[in-house]
């Protein structure tokens, strides 16, 4: 209002309910006020008739002359200059009006000596620390987490001090460079440092830059052929390590069939091949001092079920069905055949169990050789070698974290892993032993220091 007073161009913006159309009723109010006139124009009725509501709702109607809308007639517009003519210059006091406007005034002229009066002994008043408040905030400083009320019980003497203080943490932070949390030196607790302990300092960070720079080189190598995305940290060696020297023991038969992907997704499937195919290497050999190997293509299922079903009947040799299958039985036998029931039973489960582990090897053999390569050879493979690959790749999953071992760059990589590992944990080693002489320098705790170093 005081900008429109003096003659000033201004723009009023904000969302609707600001109280836009209520500041343009003050400003044309106030005009008038100092016997000026007023042409106010919008580009919709609707902000013309909410205008003239307020002027009208404070008894300012006869200033108001609509020249522009659905109202604006011939005879609307004579019957509006008739009511401003004959509106009276002079209106009735009401002296509660004039209550409350002082009432108003006084709390204004309250709210400004509060604002202007000095806090405690601070020689500061809220206004001044207002505008620093407003000012930080706009340059875009965080204010702190914590509210703090004690300063305001200091004298200026002490904010002084304490604005000394802030001012060189500030000068000191810039020169600096970095945030003091993320400081190398932050939590350093040691005294200063005597000319010598300076030159013992010294040695002991070139030295784990030296090492630094060992073990970066061999982890970069080992993350190149590993193709492992992060970096590591030195709480992180010894796994490290452990993993190297796991892909060192990779069985060198047979690790060309680890890129087929069922190592990978199918690792169930694999495992059991790999123990149908024991169970009936296991149980041929056993099994073909006994019997005759026309028994692996014979269906024994008959067999059993009437021999079960009629064998400890008391009149079973009386059932012809029953006497053939004893004759089947005893005919694949080498030497005496089992005599009672149950050793006839047993030994029909004994074949029957060998002869679906045979079909099942048969039935896998496709598959088999592709994720076996040359270690499949059907029922004469190699199952210890075919073992000792199931028992590295389920370790691996153990060991080896973060690393995949069934990458092709890993499995065909011709890299001593052992010497890396070994070059690794002697790098390693040799770092902590560094940094543990700049601990016990400077007194800064090491866990921050070994845990972040890279």
């Amino acid at each position: 209002m005081e900008e429109a007073r003096v003659g000033r161009n201004l723009v009023i913006q904000g969302p609707p309910g600001t109280g836009k159309s209520q500041t343009i009723a003050n400003i044309i109010a106030a005009a008038v006020h100092s016997n000026r006139s007023v042409l106010f124009v919008a580009e919709k009725a609707a902000a013309l008739d909410v205008v003239h509501g307020r002027l009208k709702a404070e008894g300012l109607e006869p200033l108001y002359l609509e020249l522009h809308s659905r109202k604006a007639t011939k005879a609307a517009v004579v019957s509006s200059l008739d009511r401003a003519l004959s509106a009276s210059g002079a209106v009735s006091l009401d002296h509660g009006i004039v209550a409350s406007l002082r009432a108003t005034r006084d709390r204004l002229n309250g709210w400004s000596e509060t604002l202007h009066r000095q806090i405690g002994r601070s020689g500061r008043t809220p206004y001044h620390v207002m505008g620093q408040v407003l000012q930080l905030h706009t340059d875009n400083i965080k204010q702190l987490s914590e509210r703090l009320d004690t300063p305001g019980e200091w004298t200026a003497e002490q904010l002084g001090i304490a604005e000394h203080s802030v001012d060189r943490a500030a000068a000191a932070t810039k020169k600096l460079g970095i945030a003091p949390s993320a400081h190398p030196w932050r939590g350093a607790t040691g005294d200063l440092l005597t000319p010598f302990d300076a030159d013992r300092l010294r040695e002991a960070v070139e030295a784990a830059g030296h090492h630094i720079e060992a073990l970066s080189a061999s982890l970069r190598t080992v993350r190149e052929i590993l193709g492992c995305p992060v970096g590591y940290q030195l709480e992180d060696i010894p796994q490290i390590a452990s993993g190297l020297r796991h892909l060192a023991r990779m069985p060198s038969e047979g690790r060309a069939a680890l890129l087929h992907p069922a190592w990978r997704a199918n690792r169930k499937r694999i495992s059991s091949l790999y123990e149908r195919g024991c169970h009936w290497f296991d149980r041929r050999a056993e099994l073909e001092k006994q019997v005759f190997d026309v028994v692996w293509r014979m269906e024994l299922e008959a067999v059993r079920r009437t021999i079960t079903v009629f064998g400890q009947s008391t009149f079973r040799v009386l059932r012809g069905e029953y006497r053939r299958a004893v004759a089947e039985l005893n005919s694949i036998c080498r030497s005496s055949p089992p005599k009672t029931y149950a050793d006839r039973v047993r030994l029909l489960d004994e074949l029957i169990v060998a002869q679906q582990a045979r079909r099942w090897l048969v039935a896998e053999a496709s598959f088999a050789e592709a994720v076996l390569g040359n270690l499949w050879a059907g029922e004469a493979s190699s199952w210890p070698k075919i073992q000792a690959l199931i028992i590295w790749v389920e370790r691996s999953d153990e060991i080896v974290a973060g690393i995949d071992p069934l990458r092709a760059e890993v499995i065909s990589a011709s890299v001593p892993w052992e010497v890396f590992a070994a070059e690794i944990e002697h790098s390693a080693a040799d770092l902590r032993s560094a940094m543990a002489r700049i601990v016990s320098l400077t007194g800064t705790e090491p866990a921050p220091i070994l845990g972040a170093t890279r």
